[in-house]
């Protein structure tokens, strides 16, 4: 296996005898890392990731908050959609475009919606809040 660092801060793992296979979790562990240029170390940490495609309906919205003022409810005075991962897999949403009516919110990288998960997108002085 040869470990690579390109550019934008992405570690590269290349093995031509190994393939990922289909809708399984795994994990990567990361320990041991040496010192960087300010002195510090990284603690141990593990990553789960899959190769799944995801399916329409996977990913769904959950909820919807049309009300700016819902005070007798007892709930927050802004808009906002929830989206939920109903599978067994992460989703990494980086990149991807949610269309709202004229607006177009492009996901930032390293967006991710963990199996399970819940995310709440939603708009905070003119600037869209993931």
């Amino acid at each position: 296996m040869t470990i690579n660092f390109p550019a934008h801060n992405c570690i590269a793992l290349y093995d031509s005898d190994f393939f990922f296979s289909d809708d399984v979790v795994y994990h990567l562990k990361i320990n041991s890392l040496a010192e960087d240029y300010a002195g510090n170390f990284m603690k141990a940490e593990t990553v789960r990731f899959a190769n799944h495609s995801f399916n329409y309906g996977e990913i769904v919205i959950n909820e919807i908050m049309s009300d700016v003022n819902p005070a007798p409810n007892n709930l927050p005075e802004a808009e906002y959609i929830e989206l939920y991962n109903k599978t067994d897999f992460p989703a990494d949403l980086s990149q991807f475009t949610l269309c709202v009516g004229s607006k177009n919110i492009l996901f930032p990288l390293g967006t991710t919606l963990m199996s399970g998960g819940y995310l709440v997108i939603t708009e905070s002085e003119n600037e869209i809040e993931i």
